[in-house]
């Protein structure tokens, strides 16, 4: 059991240095396409990035807010008090 527990902890470290990286690649992307000075500059990709993580983020919100509505058998609470792109509360 200690040793399915200490694969269990390898696989979600693993994994959280792979999600952390991702968002570390995908962040500088995203500022050198908005850059002025960047040779690869397309206002368009850098658009349809931020408007692609709103709509991550307001469908986060509303999924959560629907799925403690029906747990919890009340109508149209919002549960969600904050929320931005590392965290939902």
């Amino acid at each position: 059991l200690i040793n399915l527990r200490k694969k269990q902890e390898d696989i979600r470290s693993t994994s959280e240095a792979g999600s952390q990286s991702y968002k570390v690649l995908a962040n500088a992307l995203f500022g050198a396409l908005s850059n002025q000075y960047f040779f690869l500059l397309d206002y368009r990709i850098a658009e349809g990035i931020t408007l692609t993580g709103q709509y991550i983020i307001k469908t986060t919100q509303k999924s959560l807010n629907n799925y403690l509505n029906k747990i919890l058998q009340t109508k149209n609470v919002d549960y969600v008090i904050a929320i931005d792109t590392d965290s939902c509360y």
